[in-house]
């Protein structure tokens, strides 16, 4: 299996470092009720683990996935500067070429059968249906996307990350170890719970 990183004996992480702004995209996907497939676009900040975009639909052609870049990044004052995505067909040569003429952003592709190499997205896929849509029953794109959304909420300002040290991604602060008081705040329809810690006055 040959490395990514164009520089030889450059590491992986050593070459994500060397980027402003990096994300990771990628789709998975549920069957609905009717027994279609639907397609769920992620995309991920590498820095922050911030999930910055999710969206569904059935058909996930070039028009809709450059729309959904636009959607993305349209109230920021600049579009990321690299961009991680696997080896699906979807992603192919048209792909790499809008990235790099609509929103100047350097796409780079996983080698084959690797899919570590854009572990955040693979894994975050994992815990999205685990915890957001394991206990429904999908029906269509706007069923989901409400999920979705909703879900987008909690991950970003209430869900503690293991990789970066208990923090949450909109916060700077880390969750407390020592606090023996919190309060908790239900998400999705009460399917999820998280526990915040309560400031005590001195």
């Amino acid at each position: 299996m040959s490395n990514p990183p164009p520089d030889r004996g450059m590491s992986w992480s050593d070459f994500l470092s060397n980027h402003k702004f990096k994300i990771s995209i990628d789709f998975t996907s549920v069957i609905t009720l009717a027994g279609d497939q639907l397609f769920i676009l992620v995309m991920i900040n590498l820095d922050t683990r911030e999930l910055l975009w999710v969206n569904s639909t059935y058909s996930p052609h070039s028009e809709w996935i450059k729309q959904q870049f636009k959607n993305a990044f349209f109230d920021l004052d600049e579009y990321p500067t690299l961009c991680i995505s696997d080896r699906d067909t979807i992603f192919g040569p048209w792909f790499k070429k809008a990235m790099k003429e609509l929103f100047h952003i350097k796409l780079i592709y996983t080698p084959f059968k690797s899919p570590q190499y854009n572990g955040r997205c693979e894994r975050f896929h994992r815990t999205l249906k685990e915890e957001a849509l394991a206990n429904i029953i999908a029906i269509n794109p706007e069923q989901i996307n409400r999920v979705c959304f909703e879900y987008q909420k909690y991950y970003n300002a209430h869900r503690p990350h293991q990789g970066l040290e208990g923090k949450i991604p909109t916060s700077s602060e880390s969750f407390p170890k020592n606090v023996v008081v919190f309060s908790t705040k239900k998400h999705l329809n009460n399917a999820i719970t998280s526990f915040e810690s309560v400031k005590i006055a001195a």
